[in-house]
């Protein structure tokens, strides 16, 4: 999380924004990390399919 505090930081938020700040990317990161993992994966899969011409995604 530190360059989510350095950036904050340089955008000159003050000490509580920038707790704030910092604590919205962690919880953002926590919560919407493995769906978006999820979606990676299985587009992923569906491009496979695709270059290797073996028919419509999974």
């Amino acid at each position: 999380m530190p360059i989510y505090a350095a950036i904050f930081a340089f955008s000159g938020a003050s000490g509580g924004a920038l707790m704030r700040g910092t604590l919205g990317a962690a919880l953002m990161m926590l919560f919407l990390g493995r769906p978006y993992g999820r979606f990676l994966i299985g587009y992923g899969g569906c491009l496979a399919c695709l270059r290797a011409g073996i028919g419509p995604c999974r």
